[in-house]
């Protein structure tokens, strides 16, 4: 059914970067600005914009092995038992570099390293061997690297050392705790340092490196020391992004609020695939649930790009799927997603970006196709009932002209 904009009891945002649905629930789930403005007024943002942050620099498991992405330096990770491996994303013509652990101890005696037992957790990923811990902490300022050595590992007199093998690069000592790694041009891509090391009395450590061939040796005096001590390096991209730190995932595009439930659409990630983001506050913390993705996703789709809650339900916008775009919906049992349906126009064409805003109260949903019909623009409404999500009704402006991108 095609009805007038006059027909409808509705309040659709024209040019804007949200349609609401269902005045009547305006104050119990927000989007956009609203929002974020809600959130700022309970309190809660800056737990919510925490946790948001750190879910762009999670470390993501895959088949026995961890993948991450660090936005602020634009670099893939990998870790896996026998390395951590960093490449700069989008620049195939400089190679991996791999950080692989030797060993630890007093000289030219190491202690041979146990098989490494992988836990991530976050941004963050441990490698435990026994008396010493390996870890990772992948932030804004690059990817932390750190030792935890629970109990002095020999008699020996001397810095205690830690040595590393490097794959892909060669290290090229700067200062005493620095050292930049070149790749096969010359070029340097990569810097390491920041070294500081400290005991469990938090007293500082005089510590420095040093390199010989593809190894980078942490030298650490521990003489006066109380165990456990604790030696952190910091990696980074030689040259950085912008300071912002936005990721190609583009986290954050989208966002919706409905009581301890927020969303955050990251149409960028996986090649523009796209995903979502669901969070839960619990008090005034906020915590990542989940990740949400469309089941038959693929790049360019830009799944989230619009987002949208109602109490255990979210509908997601995915503007470029199949060229003509499409909707999602979610449902929640106990503390699980699953998709329930997909909606797309009954009418739809190529470029109409159906799902380029969605809204949803109760069992009706909102999507909004800005390019139909040469940009004039339409917007659809679903409802929910016997377990069926249905087009109920298309809208349309009755001066409708080339370019307004109604429902946008």
């Amino acid at each position: 059914m095609r009805v007038s904009m006059n027909a409808v009891g509705l309040i659709l945002a024209v040019g804007s970067s949200y349609l609401t649905a269902g005045a009547a629930n305006a104050a119990l789930a927000k989007t956009g600005a609203d929002a974020i403005a809600a959130l700022k007024a309970s309190g809660s943002y800056n737990s919510l914009q925490k946790s948001w942050r750190q879910a762009q620099y999670a470390m993501q498991q895959d088949r026995g092995e961890y993948l991450a992405r660090n936005a602020a330096q634009k670099l893939d990770l990998r870790f896996r038992a026998s390395d951590a491996t960093l490449r700069l994303a989008g620049d195939t013509g400089r190679a991996s570099v791999a950080f692989e652990f030797l060993g630890f101890g007093y000289g030219d005696r190491w202690a041979a390293p146990e098989r490494a037992r992988l836990v991530g957790s976050a941004n963050r990923i441990e490698y435990r061997r026994g008396a010493l811990t390996e870890w990772y902490v992948n932030d804004e300022r690059g990817l932390e690297q750190g030792f935890r050595v629970a109990t002095r590992p020999g008699t020996e007199a001397g810095p205690l050392l830690i040595a590393l093998g490097v794959n892909g690069a060669l290290p090229q000592k700067t200062t005493p705790s620095d050292v930049t790694l070149l790749d096969s041009s010359g070029r340097a891509v990569l810097r390491y340092g920041e070294l500081r090391a400290w005991d469990s009395q938090q007293r500082p450590l005089p510590a420095r490196m040093e390199v010989q061939d593809h190894e980078i040796r942490l030298l650490v005096d521990d003489s006066r020391a109380m165990y456990p001590i604790t030696i952190d390096p910091t990696i980074s991209a030689v040259i950085l992004l912008a300071s912002d730190g936005v990721s190609s995932d583009q986290l954050g595009t989208s966002l919706a609020v409905d009581g301890n439930t927020a969303v955050l659409g990251a149409p960028g990630q996986s090649i523009a695939k796209g995903g979502v983001q669901v969070f839960v506050r619990s008090g005034s913390t906020w915590t990542q649930q989940t990740t949400l993705t469309s089941s038959d996703g693929v790049p360019g789709d830009r799944f989230g790009s619009s987002v949208s809650v109602s109490g255990s339900t979210i509908l997601v916008g995915a503007p470029g799927q199949a060229g003509q775009g499409a909707a999602y919906v979610f449902t929640q049992t106990g503390t699980s997603w699953s998709q329930q349906a997909k909606l797309t126009a009954s009418d739809g064409n190529t470029g109409d970006a159906f799902g380029s805003s969605v809204s949803l109260s109760g069992g009706t949903g909102v999507v909004g196709a800005p390019g139909k019909a040469k940009r004039e623009g339409a917007v659809y409404v679903f409802t929910f009932a016997a377990g069926v999500w249905n087009q109920q009704a298309e809208f349309m402006p009755n001066d409708a002209a080339s370019g307004d991108a109604f429902g946008n």
